[in-house]
């Protein structure tokens, strides 16, 4: 997948919604590793939506956006 750029200030992301979701453990964590390879090799960023995560997946992931059901925020920071 291509890391998309924007033309006015040459921001890139990854998205991916739940690319976890149906997986098991190791399945998880493998595609969590190549998430945040693929993000470092191409130097954007991995915005991911990643539900119950387990402990090891947990751990690979910088930062954090915690969100209420009402859409409001409840933490933004490091994990």
């Amino acid at each position: 997948e291509e890391c998309l750029q924007t033309h006015k200030n040459h921001a890139k992301a990854l998205l991916c919604d739940e690319p976890t979701t149906g997986l098991d453990t190791f399945q998880a964590l493998d595609i969590v590793k190549l998430l945040r390879d693929l993000s470092a090799a191409r130097n954007c960023t991995a915005i991911v939506t990643i539900h119950q995560p387990r402990s090891t997946v947990w751990a690979m992931i910088d930062d954090v956006l915690l969100l209420s059901p009402g859409g409001q925020v409840v933490y933004c920071g490091p994990t």
